[in-house]
């Protein structure tokens, strides 16, 4: 699993072709390879973790009229780089790291303080430092932490949630860009793409937790297994419901539509829940969608504000 990236499909690095030459070549021309080949970039292929990533990003962007595109692009380069740069800093720390990672690295870095520097230096987005330090901060204790628990920290909730914590940083920082300044709705929005992003993975946990059980599963035990499940998603269709209760509008409104999917995939996952491992390509892809609907509902709340 990589550090931090957390979501609902892991899938193997390619073979690089270093990989493949060294399976055919000569010593020489072996160690000569290993030595100067640069390979592929490293890029993180945990699926979800992109969306956990992109789509925070782009719901500040989607509801507004006007994106001051160089910023913009200026965000997209520093979110990217440092997201694939955490996923070198990984590989490269590795004792059998690839010759090749530790240049990634070197690139990745080089492109995150290129983009930070011109939100900073030439666009004056100074409260950017703020966000990347709330983002260094909860990278750097997962990694002491995990490195504690030698792994197994990463792959529970807690640190899955941690990893949705630094991802979903990027809607406070896109919209930062477009109104040049951190107002509380900027919080809120990340707050709200936090709690959405927390249903998929304490879903995904449910489904794998299942697939891990021998035997038939009896009814109180996919109870007891689906537990946090229900009860995250309890409390969130409550909270939602009460919230369009207190105080009806439109953006409450769009706020409630933008969790049903999740909330109704959820509870269905759990009255269903087999023994049998789930196709995580096809768990991925639903995901995928339910994330591109809560993007279009969250921007209309937004847009509703107005």
């Amino acid at each position: 699993r990589d550090d931090l990236v957390t979501g609902v499909q892991t899938c193997a690095l390619p073979i690089s072709d270093t990989m493949a030459t060294l399976a055919t070549d000569s010593p020489d021309r072996t160690q000569h390879v290993s030595h100067w080949h640069i390979g592929r970039p490293p890029i993180p292929h945990e699926h979800g973790a992109w969306f956990m990533l992109l789509i925070p990003l782009s719901i500040p962007f989607m509801a507004t009229d006007a994106i001051p595109l160089q910023p913009a692009l200026a965000l997209l380069l520093v979110a990217l780089s440092a997201f694939m740069g955490q996923n070198a800093f990984r590989l490269a720390s590795k004792p059998r790291r690839r010759p090749g990672h530790l240049f990634w690295l070197a690139i990745y870095a080089i492109a995150l303080a290129i983009g930070v520097t011109t939100l900073i230096i030439i666009f004056g987005y100074h409260e950017i430092i703020l966000i990347g330090t709330i983002g260094f901060s909860i990278y750097l204790v997962a990694i002491l932490i995990g490195r504690r628990s030698r792994g197994r920290f990463d792959r529970s909730i807690t640190g899955e949630v941690m990893g949705v914590a630094a991802l979903a940083l990027t809607a406070p920082a896109s919209h930062l860009i477009i109104h040049r300044e951190l107002s509380p709705i900027a919080w809120i929005i990340y707050a709200v793409a936090v709690i959405y992003f927390i249903s998929g993975v304490v879903f995904v946990n449910m489904l794998l937790t299942g697939a891990r059980v021998p035997g038939v599963l009896g009814s109180q035990r996919k109870l007891k297994i689906g537990a946090i499940n229900g009860a995250y998603h309890t409390v969130l269709l409550l909270s939602a419901t009460i919230l369009f209760l207190w105080t009806p509008s439109w953006t409450n409104v769009f706020l409630l539509l933008a969790f049903v999917p999740v909330v109704v995939r959820s509870f269905h996952g759990w009255a269903t829940l087999t023994t049998e491992l789930p196709a995580l390509a096809k768990v991925g892809i639903r995901e995928a969608v339910y994330s591109v609907w809560f993007a279009l509902f969250a921007q209309a709340a937004i847009r509703s504000l107005a």
